[in-house]
């Protein structure tokens, strides 16, 4: 996803919507088991937002470790916001900070390479950790 226009430090940019699902449900087949869960987005402990569902652009900004935009949640509702200028035509990023599905052990399990090219790149979308 890209800036249409220049977008100013703080400012909110988008809302991130779809079908809001039990935390706990999440891994539950939704349209057949090749539908793949690749939008989802935890607004807190127990309800994951699936963008894939219901869901708007926002689902199509990436993973950097360097991003220009980070995820708030107000009243039940996660908003994403400029953490620096943008220029238009500039790619919108936000840190995934992964974290394991409910009921897996954090190590092992998959990596969540990343390729961000960032300078200071981690290796993996995960939350802690480099990708081996």
């Amino acid at each position: 996803m890209f800036a249409k226009r220049q977008i100013h430090r703080g400012a909110r940019i988008i809302e991130y919507l779809g079908e809001r699902v039990a935390a706990d449900r999440l891994l539950e087949p939704a349209g057949g088991p090749d539908q793949a869960r690749v939008y989802a987005f935890r607004l807190n402990e127990t309800v994951v937002i699936d963008g894939a569902r219901g869901g708007n652009a926002s689902r199509f900004i990436n993973h950097s470790c360097a991003p220009n935009c980070e995820a708030y949640a107000f009243d039940d509702r996660l908003y994403i916001y400029a953490i620096v200028d943008i220029t238009r035509g500039e790619e919108l990023t936000f840190d995934y900070k992964l974290s394991p599905p409910l009921g897996l052990p954090a190590e092992g399990g998959p990596t969540h390479a990343c390729s961000c090219g960032a300078a200071n790149c981690r290796g993996t979308m995960r939350r802690t950790g480099r990708s081996n």
